[in-house]
């Protein structure tokens, strides 16, 4: 074939600068002239694929590409900043059906990291084809606007204080049998008696949030029978673990205020100072203020103020401490009013779990259940599944995920998606190598949609325990209890979503 060059006209306008003919060739060829027109038609979302001839305009099946770009970070995010709610559904077999095994566990262990928020767990009912009603597994606390949660004036009469009620909030409660006898009512205040044993008076404000408890009392500053004290918690989860004021009062009228913090039953003093009080009355007025915001505390006692700051660990040990008390203190001490106020509005929080685990099912299961089992719009999925896929390759098996997948995008189509691969079989279980063979494609299966991944399988080959010690004697379920297969299994997921 003779070569020739091809001229070109530089002063011809775009697309005439070529020979008429090379043009009419150069348009015949497919390859060339598909890819340098630019495409007609089609709608948002469609994309060009390869027909029989030619090209043609296509809508991607639902479920491909990549799906989500969230993997489980938003559902963390809110965990970790207290605030909104988080809703999961789980789809599985035998495997995480049991509130012992692994899904359950996973669900309480994220909901300890809040502990103020509700976690609630649905479980599948294969009899009545419907979710059960909802195992509360922490109750966290009720949504509260700012303001009084608690507030007494005494203004009534008898002879124990525990267990009567207040202006604002529940009944007085004890912190133990101590505590019984150590205060009366006379119908302007708590009367601090002569009983011996001593203990605190509580009262639940039921609020875990920034707070500010009001203690107006008298002392006997005056009076002989050695120093007067007295102490006054103003965040207290129970004996062991408070923030609390101690004050002193000498026989000759010295006034001392402790703030000290009880963690574990171990108390330090944060810090100390000293106040002015009426050294010559039997009866003398104290006012008591005590604030906490985030990590911040006033404490303002007679216009004399202490500040401090808590350290993360402080936080984290009173996380929860919805409660104030007061007690010991010698007899003729008087509790004027006490108060406990919100001081910024405290939002309930949700865990809600739907556990859709059936024994011995596919996904096909759950795929013609779908709306019943995940009747509202979900933040995350996990997707359990593999081992009643008998001896199916991944040819077979990775297609009925997909089609799964499909189908679940129709009821939840925002949802985080995690793919969870399962333990590893063992004798006397059939179909080993098929299941292993099977999961050897999941993470990939994953990876290329961008969902999220849980390395079960993985964690399973790897682990130093005895394969025994984490299996029934089927060869088939994980064992449930410590140091267990569902044990293992959920500390899988659990490091997935504190990776998140």
């Amino acid at each position: 074939m003779a070569k020739k060059l091809i001229s070109i006209d530089d002063s011809a306008a775009a697309g005439s600068r070529l020979p008429s003919a090379v043009r009419t060739e150069l348009a015949a060829v497919p390859a060339i002239s598909e890819k340098i027109t630019a495409p007609t038609g089609g709608s948002t979302g469609q994309v060009l694929a390869k027909a029989a001839s030619g090209y043609t305009w296509a809508t991607p099946a639902a479920g491909t590409g990549v799906a989500t770009i969230d993997r489980g970070e938003a559902v963390m995010s809110r965990i970790r900043l207290k605030t909104g709610d988080n809703k999961i559904g789980i789809i599985g077999d035998s495997t995480g059906n049991s509130p012992t095994e692994w899904a359950d566990l996973h669900a309480t262990y994220l909901a300890a990291k809040d502990t103020d928020r509700r976690c609630e767990i649905l479980h599948w009912n294969e009899t009545t084809q419907a979710m059960d009603a909802a195992t509360v597994v922490q109750p966290g606390i009720a949504g509260a606007s700012a303001g009084v949660v608690f507030h007494d004036t005494f203004t009534r009469t008898a002879t124990e204080i525990v267990g009567s009620t207040p202006d604002v909030g529940p009944a007085w409660i004890g912190d133990s049998s101590n505590s019984s006898g150590d205060w009366s009512l006379d119908g302007t205040a708590a009367l601090r008696t002569a009983d011996a044993t001593n203990g605190y008076v509580v009262a639940n404000g039921g609020v875990d949030a920034n707070s500010r408890v009001t203690f107006d009392f008298t002392v006997g500053a005056a009076t002989g029978g050695g120093d007067n004290q007295s102490r006054y918690a103003f965040r207290y989860l129970n004996t062991q673990t408070l923030l609390w004021v101690f004050i002193s009062i000498t026989n000759s009228g010295s006034a001392t205020a402790f703030l000290r913090k009880t963690i574990a039953n171990v108390t330090t003093t944060i810090t100390q100072q000293t106040f002015t009080i009426d050294t010559a009355s039997s009866a003398a007025p104290v006012s008591l203020v005590c604030e906490v915001v985030g990590d911040s505390v006033t404490v303002t006692v007679n216009g004399t103020v202490i500040t401090a700051t808590l350290t993360a660990d402080d936080l984290a040990a009173l996380a929860g401490s919805t409660k104030a008390a007061f007690g010991y203190g010698r007899a003729g001490n008087r509790m004027l009013e006490f108060k406990m106020e919100t001081t910024n509005q405290v939002t309930a929080r949700l865990l809600r779990v739907y556990n859709a685990s059936q024994s011995g099912s596919t996904l096909a299961y759950q795929q013609s259940r779908l709306a019943t089992m995940l009747p509202e719009s979900l933040d995350l999925v996990y997707i359990n599944s593999c081992h009643n896929y008998s001896s199916d390759t991944i040819a077979t098996y990775i297609p009925k995920v997909e089609e799964f997948v499909t189908a679940l995008r129709t009821v939840q189509p925002t949802a985080s998606i995690v793919i969870s691969s399962q333990n590893l079989r063992r004798s006397p279980a059939d179909n080993i190598a098929a299941h292993v063979s099977r999961m050897s494609a999941l993470k990939s299966y994953a990876v290329k949609r961008g969902y999220g991944y849980l390395p079960v399988a993985e964690a399973w080959a790897s682990s130093a325990a005895d394969p025994a010690s984490l299996m029934l004697a089927d060869g088939i379920h994980p064992s449930t209890g410590a140091n267990s297969g569902s044990v293992l299994w959920a500390g899988v997921a659990n490091a997935y979503m504190d990776a998140r």
